[in-house]
């Protein structure tokens, strides 16, 4: 079992075999990059469907060749333990951008910027 974190998701396309397939990207844990193809009509587009987002961690990924993640894995969310956002950067790939755990407090207002309440 891999881990691994999806970078790009592709718009569907039309399957030789009929239908129409997804085609996502990871990197996995040592820094490899793999990819698989959902199947829409398959049975196990049921086991991604929740977890299509770019930047989603996931476990429970075998490999099914070198390169190639076997759709009829069962994947996992993994939630981060840091707070933060993923950002695509300009040469398309993407990276984890961490929140400030310090939240500053909302200044007081000044009563010279209060507007009375008109009647």
């Amino acid at each position: 079992m891999f881990k691994g974190t999806i970078t790009k998701i592709h718009l569907p396309k039309y399957s030789r075999n009929g239908g129409n397939f997804i085609r996502l990207e990871f990197k996995l844990e040592g820094g490899e990059w793999a990819k698989t193809d959902l199947v829409m009509a398959y049975r196990n587009f049921s086991r991604w469907k929740n977890l299509l987002e770019v930047g989603a961690d996931l476990d429970g990924l075998e490999l099914k060749s070198k390169g190639e993640v076997n759709a009829d894995s069962y994947p996992r969310l993994i939630t981060p333990k840091v707070r933060g956002d993923w950002k695509q950067m300009p040469d398309g790939s993407m990276e984890f951008i961490t929140y400030q755990d310090e939240i500053k407090p909302l200044e007081e207002l000044k009563p010279q910027l209060t507007q009375p309440k008109l009647i």
